[in-house]
């Protein structure tokens, strides 16, 4: 599996999990809320009623969620509508006909929407959260303009101010979390390109694996890092590939050069890197190996190499220079080493495999 997707299923993981905790958050309030307003006499009629049916609900999709994650989305989508639809009754039946606690339901209610809020955002994308949201603030300042309309007639101020101010509050709620969302993916965005940009520098376009600089960059960084181990730096190089570009074209060169790549990386551990160095010379670089374990790897390369025929150009054969670098030594010099290896398999005879003397 590549790492970008690990990184997405461990994306998917987390996300999973906050989810997880966020249902169960919410179950565990309705159970605090429920046995407070029972114990201190405050609980209405329909609350009896509606507190354990939303506990259930969620405690249920809660489960469904943990014994099958592929539930989750119409889990997510269940436990909003019914929290949002629990919400905006409690504040329609305060417009419409005021509870018997008053202004403490509603004002209960009230205090709670904006988690609803976040938990849209959190649940679904910014395009449904946002009409999400939108639709449930609608609802709920419809019918909280109607109360207040109620209590100024009522010559009650209070009231009437407090439930402006309440759906003020929740706009400017909403408006903050759509711009936070907004900024949020513009940033997601321009980071991705910056990584996309980075990616594309430190690739070769022909063959996409690393190229020259993205290996200086790890051997510079390898001698300034406190390891403990070393690596082997094998130099791999194809055989008379000037002949070969010559004969039958740079299309049919090119085309050796991405098949050469992709043998080389298919004997590749993961801790292990390959990248073009230049022109028809890939480097390799094997962490913690013994100069045996490198002589059979670049042996295996090799082998491979010359079995895998070009349908054009027909058996094509490579050579190899190795040299270990140990903790503390000069990447340069290693380099140098596995290039006079190489050298060394070139003048005696190609299509062989050389250890640094």
């Amino acid at each position: 599996m590549s790492e970008s997707a690990d990184a997405l299923s461990s994306l998917a993981r987390r996300r999973r999990q906050i989810v997880t905790v966020f249902i169960a958050a919410g179950a565990l309030v309705f159970i605090a809320l429920w046995a407070f307003e029972t114990s201190a006499g405050l609980i209405k009629p329909s609350d009896e009623w509606a507190y354990p049916l939303v506990i259930v609900f969620l405690c249920l999709n809660l489960l469904g969620v943990i014994a099958r994650p592929q539930l989750q989305p119409y889990a997510e989508l269940a436990c909003y509508l019914v929290v949002a639809f629990y919400l905006v009754a409690q504040v329609a039946l305060f417009a419409l006909g005021p509870p018997d606690q008053g202004i403490y339901d509603v004002a209960n209610t009230l205090q709670w929407m904006p988690a609803l809020y976040v938990a849209a955002f959190m649940f679904f994308p910014r395009r449904r959260a946002v009409v999400a949201v939108t639709v449930t603030f609608l609802l709920s300042s419809l019918a909280l303009g109607i109360a207040a309309l109620q209590a100024s007639v009522s010559d009650d101020l209070r009231v009437s101010a407090l439930l402006v101010n309440a759906v003020v509050a929740h706009l400017l709620t909403l408006l903050l979390l759509s711009l936070v969302t907004m900024l949020r993916t513009e940033y997601d965005r321009v980071a991705r390109h910056a990584r996309s940009m980075e990616d594309a520098a430190r690739t070769d376009p022909l063959t996409g694996i690393a190229n020259r600089r993205a290996l200086e960059d790890w051997m510079q960084s390898f001698e300034h890092q406190d390891a403990e181990r070393g690596a082997a730096l094998v130099l791999f190089d194809i055989d008379h590939f000037k002949t070969i570009n010559d004969q039958h074209g740079h299309l049919v060169g090119d085309e050796i050069l991405v098949m050469t790549a992709q043998l080389i990386r298919s004997q590749l551990r993961t801790m292990d890197r390959v990248g073009r160095w230049g022109g028809e010379e890939f480097l390799v670089i094997l962490e913690d190996v013994s100069m045996a374990n490198a002589l059979r790897f670049a042996d295996r390369v090799r082998h491979l190499v010359t079995v895998s025929a070009h349908p054009v150009a027909g058996s094509v054969t490579i050579s190899a220079g190795i040299a270990l670098c140990s903790p503390g030594e000069a990447v340069a010099d290693t380099f140098r080493a596995a290039d006079a290896a190489l050298y060394a398999a070139k003048s005696g005879g190609r299509n062989r495999v050389s250890e640094s003397a």
